[in-house]
């Protein structure tokens, strides 16, 4: 992903992993990878850059979900994803992470078509007002324990 992007995701309240479900190939002397493969990817970079950013709520996106047989590849990725042990015995152990990010939610759409874009903005808004939330509340929490120390 490079540092300077990584170093960017350190400042941000979620992840939103968005792949394509068809799958990525870096360049032709790579293997083309599934879309189970490239979170699992993801995963183990965020992890080697900073395991603390795998506890941060996160949202996984699978895009093109208007393309041919996208159905049937959203299918088998939630089959890999639902079986996640047995699937990432599947990939080079050194790709394997230790820990798991666990998505508040996964969303199928389309950026074309917008199919599920709006729903999706939805959840957002509703995750960042809720982190937003917990952190006024803890704020508050903090100011007053100070004031009751100060007495």
């Amino acid at each position: 992903m490079g540092h300077k992007f990584l170093k960017h995701i350190s400042r941000t309240k979620i992840n939103v992993f968005i792949v394509d479900i068809n799958g990525f190939q870096l360049n032709p002397k790579f293997e083309a990878r599934n879309a189970f493969e490239n979170v699992v990817f993801l995963n183990k970079e965020l992890e080697m850059y900073d395991s603390s950013l795998i506890h941060k709520p996160s949202i996984l996106v699978l895009n093109k979900m208007d393309t041919e047989n996208a159905l049937e590849k959203y299918d088998h990725f939630m089959q890999e994803f639902e079986n996640y042990e047995s699937s990432l015995q599947q990939i080079e152990e050194y790709w394997r992470p230790t820990e798991r990010v666990d998505f508040k939610s996964i969303f199928k759409i389309s950026a074309k078509t917008n199919m599920n874009v709006e729903e999706l903005c939805l959840e957002f808004r509703e995750l960042i007002d809720e982190l937003d939330d917990t952190t006024k509340s803890n704020k508050t929490n903090n100011s007053n324990n100070s004031i009751e120390q100060l007495m």
